[in-house]
């Protein structure tokens, strides 16, 4: 399966794109958020399988290259 990194899941913009990568394709969504939400746990309940929640503030520049080889690369 293919995968499809997607940032800021909890608002609205990430939401909507994330959901509409999981409703109209086979891939699966790896969603990056500071903080996790019910629209989120919702996606989750929907699509178990193709949906993946990672605790990520992307302000931490200096913690990009940790998370892509410790989560992302694997």
């Amino acid at each position: 399966m293919k995968w499809v990194v997607v940032t800021g899941v909890s608002g609205g913009l990430g939401y909507e794109i994330a959901k509409i990568i999981l409703e109209r394709s086979l891939h699966g969504v790896i969603a990056l958020s500071r903080r996790k939400t019910g629209r989120m746990e919702e996606l989750r309940a929907r699509f178990m399988d193709r949906f993946i929640y990672i605790n990520f503030d992307l302000e931490k520049i200096n913690e990009i290259n940790e998370l892509y080889l410790n989560q992302l690369k694997t």
